[in-house]
């Protein structure tokens, strides 16, 4: 699991990319969180790019992140799932195959005959 509570002190206004310098990530204040291109190699050019993109939406996957996490763990308790999961990938899979996967298959046989 990713321990959530170290990002707790970041920028909290809206991050984007820099419209005119696209491999600097800003915040509403135009102040510089991070840039990408400190090495001026045009072959990397597409990476720095997506790791500035990265970089700028780091806010919105973290909140997402934290709202499944949540999720995950509400469904567990309520289903008094005893296994311990380190990855939430691993929970996902245990979940899928345990509990929702038939759920899945019944709701679709019934949308499919109606």
């Amino acid at each position: 699991m990713i321990d959530t509570d170290r990002y707790e002190n970041i920028t909290p206004e809206r991050w984007t990319v820099d419209e005119d310098d696209p491999c600097r990530v800003v915040d509403v204040q135009d102040c510089t969180i991070a840039r990408t291109d400190f090495v001026d190699i045009e072959e990397e050019r597409e990476w720095q790019l997506a790791n500035a993109q990265l970089i700028a939406d780091a806010p919105l996957l973290l909140e997402a992140y934290k709202r499944l996490s949540e999720r995950i763990w509400i469904f567990t308790d309520e289903h008094h799932v005893e296994h311990e999961f380190s990855d939430p990938y691993e929970m996902m899979k245990y979940m899928w195959h345990h509990y929702i996967e038939d759920d899945v298959k019944i709701a679709w046989t019934v949308k499919k005959n109606d």
